[in-house]
């Protein structure tokens, strides 16, 4: 179903307290704005905010969390059923027991059809749930009622470094470690209306109904005017959504909570190697259910985390009606901090992230509330590494003493840009050359001033501090060899020249001792906005929408087409894995640069990939590059490293093949275009897989985003925001003759399908029989824009073909 032609006949409840019909959703690119009623109305005052709110809520309900019991179960007692520690000891651990009833009468339980159950009177379900709370010993008989931070079984050991610095941890069993929400699910699951609830829906609504018991009746213990909570990962997610729907926690705090919450879904497709509904469709690790007793139930009933209709979203976010800001916004004016790591590719989009908080800052402004009490704080390494659960503690402490915005938490920006500021900075920039100018003029002013090139290529890595982080990111060694589909497979870091590292995957048979092989064909692989994860090869394996919704893959891409025979190279492109601490935001290259662009850059390290590869062929190789005259640009003297008397390494072929997917897919295009306007050619074939639309019918109106993205929100091409100079049509028209493979999926968020259909048919009598393949991805899950198992092998049969 292509929810752009659903027109959705909600309704809202208006702030005047009427019923007012809603404006038909128009699907859109950038987060909807959370200032602007259903209606079409502008919330302006801090009470019509209150009926906003209610209406953030029905749209999460509906869209991605899933809906909720319409009635609350009922608190029965608690029972405290162990104390462990005593005035000498340095921590009590108290276990409770809490028991609910939920009861149904006829009205509220679904029909059964068949026989065997008395559909008359009320039923009855009590359900026990433990809980535990861990807190420093000494009484309470003198002291004041102390702060306390909620948090999973999972985040027991967290919870304890808060004792020592007088906080309560509450334990509640809503975690894969402890989950207690499935006697729950069961209850309500025959009710009428049945919820519809998402695993993370249901474990924060339970979290709920444990508030109410420490609010109502552990005063004595725990201040209910400072409560907090966090968790990690899922449980981070489940943290937010339980501060979105309970106002009674007075901070929080998500560690890595990603997609769909922090990291909402329009900046966490594909095309960013994030987090997607098919990966947790399935509960993605937590644990299932078992139905009752004699009932068969589908394969991941009950586990799914988020509401099933999101699956029809998978590839589509511009159409979704909600999305995770409106979860933080829920959260506002209250402090909020969101943990993250630089290389977080598990859950994490930091440019998501950093789009969710700027989205937030108009509603923090309108509650009187500055843009500081909703925070990011960034840490080195991957999902699960180095995170600082005192610094957790540190904004816990600041915002229950009234000090945030706080000093400890200046604001951290990876992708930070303003285009305005650019375009004072840049002035005076030359007109744009008009139509009639050559290509590579056109081209020229949309990139900018090029770059000053080093120079420099070696097949040892760079000396570069962020080189082990690379080895750590991308979970390889120097020479390491890995198994892909039977076939041994060799890895070696790369110095490509400019200080750029680079990852070559070959066949192990390829190189060692021996007679000569024959040279490989060299394949490099640009990825799309890979802001955390860089060219982390997994990223590429996954097919979301396999059987069941399980991943289904070959393996990396790089692995893979070297099992092929094929000798591939990744590198993180500008701003991305190891690159985006070090090479810092947009703000900052521009700075130094105003008159340059992201995007050259991106060229110019491509650029010098191409420079190894020509140095590293068998007919290139100690030679000089005859089209520079520069001495900084001959080949460095080098050789394979030393494995072993006579070990040469892989021989490779000349003229390089080029695979890009999303940006990387017009950077690899862009390429192409230019080096048929060099003197020398070194790029024999190219493949783009979603990715291009059309530049001058890419109007920033339109779903896709327009040319805006590019400009304004990511800052790679900011002259875009100036006008077109050329289009994709004549980029292609410059790669002709050569092979090019154009994977088009016809669901592509980013691309405007007709045009680009409309591109193809254009520039086909530029490329002789055979040269142009053209793959019109237009139904299935292969439909929207993706790089997995599917591409792979369509990219592998293509290489094949080709002389």
């Amino acid at each position: 179903m292509n929810m752009a032609h659903l027109l959705f006949v909600l309704v809202s409840l208006g702030f005047s307290g009427t019923v007012r019909a809603t404006v038909a959703f128009e699907p859109t690119a950038d987060l909807p704005d959370l200032l602007t009623a259903l209606d079409g109305s502008q919330i302006t005052t801090p009470a019509q905010w209150e009926g906003r709110r209610a209406e953030l809520k029905q749209l999460l309900d509906e869209h991605i969390l899933g809906t909720r019991p319409t009635t609350s179960p009922s608190f029965l007692n608690a029972t405290t059923i162990a104390v462990h520690g005593n005035e000498t000891n340095k921590v009590v651990k108290e276990h409770v027991r809490l028991h609910f009833s939920i009861t149904l009468n006829n009205s509220q339980r679904e029909q059964q059809q068949q026989g065997g159950e008395d559909s008359t009177g009320d039923t009855t379900t009590v359900i026990a749930i433990d809980i535990e709370f861990v807190y420093a010993a000494g009484g309470t008989a003198n002291r004041e009622p102390r702060p306390a931070v909620v948090t999973q079984f999972d985040h027991r050991e967290w919870a304890l470094r808060g004792v020592s610095r007088g906080w309560v941890g509450v334990l509640v069993p809503t975690g894969d470690a402890k989950d207690a929400t499935f006697p729950f699910y069961l209850a309500y699951n025959r009710t009428v209306p049945r919820p519809t609830w998402g695993l993370i829906t249901r474990r924060a609504w339970l979290v709920s109904l444990v508030l109410d018991y420490v609010v109502r009746d552990r005063r004595e213990l725990i201040d209910p005017t400072r409560l907090s909570m966090f968790g990690h990962s899922r449980n981070g997610k489940q943290t937010l959504i339980t501060a979105a729907y309970d106002t009674r926690l007075q901070s929080v705090v998500g560690s890595s909570p990603g997609f769909p919450i922090a990291t909402p879904a329009r900046f966490a497709g594909n095309e960013y190697a994030a987090e997607q509904w098919f990966s947790s469709y399935a509960g993605a690790g937590a644990p299932c259910p078992s139905p009752p007793p004699g009932e068969v139930w589908p394969r991941w009933e009950g586990c799914h985390w988020w509401a099933d209709s999101t699956l029809a979203f998978y590839g589509r976010a511009s159409e979704l009606e909600a999305d995770g800001h409106m979860v933080t916004a829920l959260i506002a004016p209250r402090p909020m901090l969101i943990g993250s790591a630089h290389n977080d590719h598990d859950s994490d989009n930091s440019f998501a992230n950093e789009r969710n908080l700027a989205a937030l800052e108009p509603v923090q402004t309108l509650l009187g509330a500055s843009a500081g009490t909703a925070r990011l704080t960034y840490r080195p390494g991957d999902h699960v590494g180095l995170i600082d659960v005192e610094l957790y503690f540190d904004w816990f402490a600041e915002a229950a003493a009234g000090r945030v915005p706080s000093p400890l938490f200046p604001e951290q920006a990876l992708h930070a840009f303003n285009w305005s500021t650019w375009r004072a900075r840049a002035d005076p920039i030359p007109p744009m050359p008009t139509p009639a100018a050559p290509l590579g003029a056109r081209v020229q002013w949309l990139l900018g001033d090029p770059l000053p090139r080093l120079g420099g290529h070696t097949v040892e890595a760079q000396a570069s501090q962020d080189y082990l982080e690379s080895l750590l990111l991308h979970d390889t060694l120097n020479g390491s060899e890995a198994d892909a589909g039977g076939v041994s497979v060799s890895r070696v870091p790369v110095g490509v020249g400019d200080g750029l590292t680079a990852e070559l995957y070959y066949p192990t048979a390829a190189g060692g001792s021996g007679a000569a092989v024959k040279p490989l064909r060299v394949v490099v692989v640009l990825p799309g906005l890979f802001y955390n994860s860089g060219f982390s090869p997994g990223h590429y394996s996954v097919d979301w929408a396999g059987v069941d919704g399980e991943p289904k893959s070959h393996g990396d891409v790089y692995h893979y087409l070297a099992s092929q025979g094929y000798a591939a190279l990744g590198f993180d492109p500008d701003g991305s894995g190891v690159r985006v601490a070090t090479d810092g935001p947009p703000d900052r290259f521009y700075r130094r640069y105003p008159k340059a662009s992201r995007f050259g850059r991106m060229l110019q390290d491509l650029q010098s990939i191409l420079d190894w590869c020509e140095c590293a062929s068998a007919p290139g190789k100690n030679a000089t590059r005859l089209d520079k005259e520069s001495a900084d640009h001959r080949c460095s003297p080098w050789d394979w490293p030393t494995a072993g008397p006579g070990y040469h390494g892989p021989p490779l072929e000349r003229g390089v093949w080029l695979a890009g997917y999303s940006i990387g897919g017009l950077l690899a295009l862009h390429a192409a275009a230019l080096d048929s306007l060099a003197a020398t050619s070194q790029i024999a074939g190219v493949a783009s897989f979603a990715g291009f639309t059309p530049l001058r019918a890419d109007a920033n109106d339109q779903a896709t985003g327009g040319t805006k993205r590019w400009s304004h929100w990511h800052g790679l091409l900011p002259r875009l925001g100036l006008g077109v100079p050329y289009d994709v049509d004549e980029l292609l028209a410059a790669v002709a003759p050569r092979p090019t493979l154009l994977y088009t999926p016809q669901r592509d968020q980013g691309a405007n399908y007709t045009e680009v259909l409309a591109t193809i048919d254009t520039v086909r009598a530029d490329f002789p029989p055979g040269r142009l393949t053209h793959v019109a991805s237009d139904t299935g899950p292969e439909s929207v824009s993706e790089f997995g198992r599917v591409q792979i092998d369509a990219l592998a049969e293509w290489l094949k073909q080709q002389p």
